[in-house]
């Protein structure tokens, strides 16, 4: 199923940039991110480690950059696909990737490309301002990522993203994004340990510039 949704993308985008208009631009902004456990219930006691639960409700700023293109259909309709260097990352229970007794947190990072592939309509208002609005798949290749003697993140996560902003003067683009993954973020590195479902959502914002 992975390999057919990669190709799926693939296709779209092969097939838009040989029938509209392409432009290229960089992009580069800050997100923020959560993993939430899941198929786990009742209230949290901090003072009791339980192993089900490596992740916290919390939240941790990330960092994301890289290239976009912006191809045009029609009237507004197009296709927005981006390759990105960004952090993803959720705040865990320290005793879940040490011998620690004592409750404390840590940041869990993981380092990915991200391509996102948005079926964007844009509003080309009179003037210098055109809001639009998106959405499509996020597919992530995972390269680094902390505490991976403990706990390791898919090497490939699929998530599904929402989006809105503004383009100002065809060139200068702010975004606001909204990410909801779709399959398992993290699982722990040793069998001892017990099978988790966790997943991630992040909010980004960025400013991207086209050539």
């Amino acid at each position: 199923m992975k390999r057919i949704f990669v190709t799926f993308c693939a296709a779209i985008v092969t097939f838009a940039a040989v029938s509209a208009d392409l432009n290229f631009g960089i992009k580069l902004g800050a997100s923020v991110s959560s993993v939430k456990n899941q198929d786990v219930e009742g209230p949290v006691d901090a003072s009791e480690f339980d192993s089900r639960r490596p992740f916290l409700d919390d939240y941790v700023v990330n960092f994301v950059g890289g290239v976009a293109a912006k191809i045009d259909l029609w009237k507004g309709f197009g296709i927005d696909p981006e390759v990105l260097f960004q952090q993803v990352s959720g705040k865990i229970d320290f005793r879940s990737v040490s011998s620690h007794k004592e409750f404390s947190k840590a940041n869990y990072r993981s380092f990915n490309i991200a391509i996102p592939v948005l079926l964007r309509y844009r509003l080309d208002l009179p003037g210098r301002f055109a809001p639009f609005v998106g959405t499509g798949p996020v597919v992530s290749f995972r390269l680094q990522n902390s505490y991976s003697y403990a706990i390791d993140p898919a090497l490939v996560q699929f998530d599904w993203r929402v989006a809105a902003g503004v383009m100002i003067n065809k060139k200068t683009e702010i975004a606001l994004s909204y990410n909801i993954g779709l399959n398992n973020y993290a699982k722990y590195a040793e069998d001892v340990m017990p099978d988790i479902s966790n997943r991630v959502s992040y909010l980004g914002l960025t400013v991207g510039y086209l050539f």
